[in-house]
């Protein structure tokens, strides 16, 4: 536009009268207004006279000069202001809404939290101390238990200790850093158990339907290997989420409904688009939690009728049957209110059910799984009978511990 100033403004008679003659001889080119006024053909072909012309755009080429002349002088300015306005929108820290927000409710979920907190470290320790110092024990299965239950312990530690502190205190705030670290080791303990449940139903399997081949197929290589493929795929779906949840922008309420750093609740808060996130979420969470499961319904299926069609003894049925019952226990503790969380549509479930089926798996299933593998095991009774109680076997404690874990 400024450079057809001279044409759209012309400052003398002499260019105007020049223009107009243009015009008018081409609006005589149209053969249908060949017999029609200037003026009629004009308003036909919805045209202005130059000076009409000059009036509409003008004033309005002068505008955008200007507009544009002081852009250039503020452009410094208006970068300086515009970054700190995003520094200011730009959220760094959130607030967990937990559980509730009664002072005497408070108290009574501190010393429930707690007490559940303490059996699960008690009880997923004693389980690692035994089967470290047993050598009866140095088995597959007892080698996946107690991966189980250090995946246990972590899952628990990840997430009550910053709840217990909201209660003790009331300071339910958290970083942003601090969100996703938690965010990140929730998922990643999370879906290594998912995967190290399939594992031990395999286990199982070969060990009942093909038990000459066991120590062949289950060798310590190969369990060494299936547990670090486990944590590694834990691993690496955590890290998706969390690089994708980073890659969100949040300016709004920081208000998360629930005692955790959740993908699903973190992601409502958030104000650029979190599509690609609940895709994600649904479908390859959705996929890390129904494929294992499926996995062990069909191979428990097969088991059992195994059992049934070619297992003559009943001890060894029974044998069996209390190692599989045990597992299968655990197996519907955890499974279920993860299905129930991630299987369904990303946003269709309410704060408070959510929140309670994430306890029931993050919370109450550590505490139980001791419980239940000690139960319903003949051999791990024993073994705790024997030793956990003795005298002599008090000493190696630590010791046994610090060699399981390292």
């Amino acid at each position: 536009m400024k450079d057809t100033v001279p044409s759209f403004d012309p400052r003398y008679k002499k260019g105007i009268d020049q223009l107009e003659q243009i015009q008018q001889r081409g609006t005589e080119m149209a053969r249908d207004l060949q017999y029609l006024s200037h003026g009629q053909r004009l308003r036909q072909l919805g045209l202005f006279i130059l000076e009409n012309r000059q009036l509409e755009w003008g004033d309005l080429i002068t505008v955008i000069q200007r507009f544009q002349e002081s852009l250039e002088k503020n452009r410094a300015r208006l970068s300086t202001v515009m970054h700190g306005m995003d520094n200011q929108t730009e959220v760094r820290k959130f607030i967990l809404l937990g559980l509730t927000s009664l002072p005497g409710l408070q108290k009574f979920l501190f010393m429930l939290f707690l007490l559940l907190y303490l059996s699960t470290l008690l009880g997923n320790m004693a389980i690692m101390i035994v089967v470290a110092c047993e050598p009866r024990l140095h088995t597959p299965m007892y080698f996946f238990l107690c991966n189980l239950s250090c995946l246990d312990i972590f899952f628990s530690t990840v997430t009550v200790p910053k709840v217990l502190d909201g209660f003790l205190s009331g300071h339910h705030g958290i970083s942003y850093t601090g969100c996703l670290s938690q965010l990140h080791f929730s998922y990643l303990v999370g879906s290594s158990e998912a995967l190290l449940l399939a594992v031990m139903a395999y286990d199982r399997f070969v060990a009942i339907c093909n038990p000459l081949r066991y120590t062949l197929i289950m060798s310590p290589r190969a369990c060494l290997q299936l547990a670090i493929a486990t944590w590694t795929t834990g691993f690496l779906h955590a890290l998706m989420h969390t690089v994708m949840t980073s890659r969100l922008h949040f300016c709004g309420p920081n208000h998360i409904q629930h005692y955790f750093c959740d993908i699903k609740p973190v992601v409502r808060l958030a104000c650029s688009s979190s599509q690609l996130n609940l895709t994600l979420l649904n479908i390859v969470t959705g996929t890390n939690a129904t494929g294992p499961f499926v996995f062990i319904l069909f191979s428990y299926l097969y088991i059992f009728s195994f059992l049934r069609l070619k297992v003559q003894s009943k001890e060894g049925r029974r044998k069996a049957f209390s190692t599989c019952i045990s597992h299968l226990t655990v197996v519907a503790l955890f499974y279920v209110p993860v299905i129930f969380n991630y299987v369904p549509p990303s946003l269709g479930n309410s704060p408070r059910w959510t929140m309670i089926s994430t306890i029931m798996y993050n919370v109450v299933t550590p505490v139980l799984n001791p419980l239940i593998y000690t139960l319903r095991n003949v051999e791990v009774k024993r073994v705790l009978k024997r030793r956990l109680f003795s005298r002599e076997f008090l000493a190696q404690k630590m010791f046994c511990l610090a060699a399981c874990v390292g």
